[in-house]
């Protein structure tokens, strides 16, 4: 089976905390986030309450500057025991998105999404968070984990 960039990348990073977490003694913990960026307003797709008609996050969730970091406000972050785990709110996600019809194609996402992985390693002495961000224009028709 021939899969793509995002589910590899889910795959190896499963393994390599499992592996590195045997052999140093570190405590990993993995969350997923996943948002579009739809004519210039972000929507978290694991949130679907904001696509209601009466929500007050259907303008879109804002953007700040937070500690030296960009941080999207009120994204659903969930921690994700197994790659199925990941897998499961991705395909979630997808069905979420936010789709319209252009000239030249009837079901076109006309946006960008992002699926934000973040590793958290705990071992006796520190912490470490590690921000692993896949980015693309996806076709959700074309778009499927096995």
């Amino acid at each position: 089976m021939n899969l793509g960039i995002i589910p590899r990348c889910i795959d190896y990073l499963f393994e390599k905390t499992s592996e590195e977490g045997k052999r140093l003694q570190r405590k990993y913990t993995i969350y997923c986030s996943f948002l579009q960026i739809y004519n210039e307003k972000i929507y978290d797709l694991l949130n679907p309450i904001q696509f209601m008609v009466n929500s007050t996050d259907a303008n879109g969730l804002k953007v700040r500057f937070k500690n030296g970091n960009f941080a999207v406000e009120n994204l659903y972050t969930f921690e994700c025991k197994s790659k199925t785990d990941v897998y499961d709110l991705f395909q979630f996600g997808l069905k979420n998105r936010i789709v319209a019809a252009s000239k030249l194609n009837h079901a076109s996402s006309r946006s960008h999404s992002l699926l934000t992985l973040t590793i958290e390693s705990i071992s006796l002495n520190n912490m470490v968070r590690t921000f692993i961000t896949l980015i693309g224009r996806l076709n959700c028709e074309q778009t499927s984990i096995s």
